[in-house]
């Protein structure tokens, strides 16, 4: 996150999804989700999606390289932050400052529905090896709603 100022958007629950991109390379990103009292409930680590769907195209798949990486102690900030993440992507997928709802409607809700490279990852967790990265440390996304418009994120 080396940007200033960071990119950030208060979320409906109270959140704050906080963003920035490696300086001159902005395919390799990071995200956080503060609660509204400071305490950090998310840190994700992007890759390979920032302006990966082409002006006038409207469909999105991810490069096989392509991934997002979240990491949480508690997976209750999945549920509440999950839909903001996703609008955010679809968001970082086109660019960002998109006119949704408005003239560019029909490229956000595209990318707003195509799955994500997403893994989430519980940081209590201990693999036999000691590593956090690890299929046995892997939780489940939860089913969220897709409520969020990408149009809510710019920089």
């Amino acid at each position: 996150m080396d940007l200033y100022p960071l990119p950030q958007m208060t979320l409906s629950n109270g959140n704050v999804l906080v963003w920035g991109f490696q300086p001159h390379n902005a395919q390799v990103q990071s995200l956080a989700v503060v609660h509204r009292q400071g305490a950090v409930q998310l840190l994700g680590i992007v890759d390979g999606l920032y302006l990966a769907l082409p002006s006038g195209k409207t469909r999105w798949e991810p490069g096989k390289d392509a991934r997002i990486a979240l990491f949480v102690r508690d997976p209750a900030a999945l549920s509440q932050n999950l839909s903001a993440i996703h609008a955010w992507a679809a968001a970082d997928v086109l660019g960002f400052n998109q006119g949704c709802p408005g003239k560019d409607q029909a490229r956000c809700q595209a990318a707003a529905q195509t799955p994500l490279p997403i893994l989430a990852y519980n940081l209590n967790c201990k693999a036999a090896n000691g590593k956090i990265i690890h299929q046995h440390c892997t939780i489940p996304l939860p089913q969220v709603p897709n409520n969020v418009s990408p149009g809510l994120f710019g920089q």
